[in-house]
């Protein structure tokens, strides 16, 4: 998450009050040739906020048998959910190498895919490339390389995708369409077309603080992330003596109609 690396670190950060909102990084793009724009100025984005994860083009592609050459394709929400999966798994107890050829599902929820833009505009500038963002391949990346045999797929319900995802997670370990469940969420900002297409909707905040229900509410911060849970039927987590993080008493999924 944003000014953490891991649960202990965001915990930390939560306790202390501190802010992990900042101006969008240098090594993603400059703002300053993309923002800057007023409410409404087609072409730019207004605001230089966000919540910014570190490292996101780091990854060791031959640590999961995939081709370097082949990884650089890969959208960085697939990369990082993959190893967030890795450690969700390692963290239960069940490496991956232990659940090779179970019924493990994987439910993941994804909604932006900037890093095709990002290609589309290399080749556009001459430097080719074969980049792509494909939904459904953020949760068959992680059924294939761990060689899972339940349900994989992605969801996009926009800001609610992970709960989405949790939902249907939930809903396949009550029908025995799996044993057990990788389920989480992830969200990259890879370029500033994504920032200009929330400007145009006049949808974040100029500056960086969200002012929900306040007078100067004036849109909110977008952010970064990635997690994911390993769920089991709290019977068989107790059975297997699991150390259980937390239970999901019920959850539900509905939509808004017509609402703003």
């Amino acid at each position: 998450l944003p000014g953490a690396a891991d649960p202990q670190q965001f915990w930390d950060l939560l306790r202390e009050g501190r802010s992990a909102i900042g101006e969008v990084p240098i090594s993603r793009w400059d703002w300053r040739e993309t923002g800057g724009g007023a409410r409404g100025e087609a072409g730019r984005h207004y605001t230089r906020f966000g919540g910014f994860i570190a490292d996101v083009d780091k990854f060791d592609p031959l640590f999961f048998g995939i081709a370097p050459q082949e990884a650089e394709t890969l959208d960085p929400q697939e990369r990082l959910f993959l190893e967030t999966a890795w450690h969700a798994l390692e963290d239960a107890g069940y490496p991956a190498p232990v659940c090779k050829g179970r019924a493990v599902g994987v439910y993941v929820g994804v909604m932006n895919a900037g890093y095709e833009w990002l290609s589309g505009r290399a080749s556009v500038q001459g430097h080719g490339g074969d980049a792509h963002s494909a939904y459904w391949s953020v949760a068959n990346r992680v059924t294939y390389c761990f060689d899972f045999t339940g349900p994989s797929m992605a969801v996009d319900t926009a800001c609610s995708s992970s709960l989405t995802a949790l939902h249907l997670a939930c809903d396949a370990l009550r029908r025995g369409d799996c044993e057990t469940a990788i389920a989480g969420g992830v969200n990259v900002i890879a370029g500033p077309v994504h920032f200009t297409r929330l400007c145009n909707l006049g949808m974040v905040s100029e500056g960086p603080d969200c002012k929900s229900f306040g007078d100067e509410a004036d849109g909110f911060v977008d952010g970064e992330g990635v997690g994911a849970v390993m769920l089991k039927p709290l019977s068989r987590a107790l059975a297997d003596g699991d150390f259980i993080h937390g239970l999901v008493r019920g959850s539900a999924i509905n939509a808004g109609g017509k609402t703003g």
